[in-house]
């Protein structure tokens, strides 16, 4: 076929279309998950370091970081990695609190709650504001785009390797 490819040329370019960003993605997958594990530990280790002086247990941080994963999925054409911290995994009537104890966001850098008397029967509660300083930015202070950066760069670069031997 002058000027064109052959039947059996053409099968084998489209075959390299699908299996080459495959390769590629399957390669910065892993080089991406190890970084958002990496970030998914620091995630959680900077909440555990929050300090919280009236409450040296680590009940409600504990909680927090137990709400942090990592996630990832590969496609055809592209890596998807996440570190997510999922408030559906906190206990009931706590679900806003990783949120809150960011507090990176406008809508939720502080909370109010009641605090009553001496009396538990007092009808006016009295509402203050609280923010916990100590504990602010620990999910999103913890990223690190150079990172992810780095990894994706890794990934492909091994791809590349291993495609041209």
């Amino acid at each position: 076929m002058p000027g064109g490819l052959d039947a059996r040329s053409r099968a084998q370019l489209e075959r390299l279309k699908i299996e080459l960003p495959a390769a590629v993605a399957r390669d910065a997958l892993r080089e991406l998950k190890t970084a958002a594990d990496m970030t998914a530990r620091e995630t959680q280790a900077r909440i555990l370091a929050a300090a919280a002086p009236k409450y040296p247990d680590r009940g409600l941080r504990a909680e927090i970081a137990a709400t942090v994963r990592a996630r990832s999925r590969v496609s055809a054409t592209d890596a998807y990695v996440a570190v997510e911290s999922l408030g559906r995994r906190m206990p009931p009537g706590k679900g806003n609190l990783p949120a809150y104890a960011d507090g990176t966001s406008r809508d939720y850098a502080r909370w109010r709650h009641p605090v009553f008397g001496p009396s538990a029967a007092n009808p006016d509660p009295k509402w203050v504001t609280q923010g916990w300083l100590s504990a602010r930015g620990w999910f999103y202070g913890a990223w690190n785009r150079e990172r992810f950066t780095r990894a994706a760069d890794a990934g492909m670069e091994r791809a590349a390797r291993e495609m041209s031997h």
